[in-house]
């Protein structure tokens, strides 16, 4: 259990970094509250999920595929706004995968 609340905030924090930027671009509380929540439930899904590669790329290729629906929901209001969602998550979820070990999984 102890893990998984460590992968909730690992998530939370991921959530709150991605969130800040798009809370400046004037979108709706709805968009930010989903974005929060992908980030929330991205945090569990890289730190639990081990793909055949390093942790970094498996964080980043999760996090790029698990945005498709958050970028089609964004660019309804925000068009150009899709190509910043993929790069963040791609991002995160990367730094997700780096510091899955230090953080959940130390012993």
């Amino acid at each position: 259990m102890e893990r998984f609340i460590k992968s909730l905030m690992l998530g939370s924090a991921a959530g709150i970094i991605g969130g800040i930027p798009m809370a400046f671009q004037n979108l709706n509380w709805q968009t930010l509250i989903a974005a929060f929540l992908h980030w929330l439930v991205l945090g569990i899904l890289v730190t639990h999920t081990k793909l055949p590669t390093y942790n970094w790329l498996s964080g980043a290729i999760i996090g790029g595929l698990t945005s498709l629906p958050l970028m089609v929901l964004v660019s309804v209001q925000a068009p150009s706004a899709w190509a910043y969602i993929l790069v963040i998550s791609v991002v995160l979820g990367c730094l997700i995968g780096l510091i899955r070990n230090k953080i959940v999984f130390e012993k």
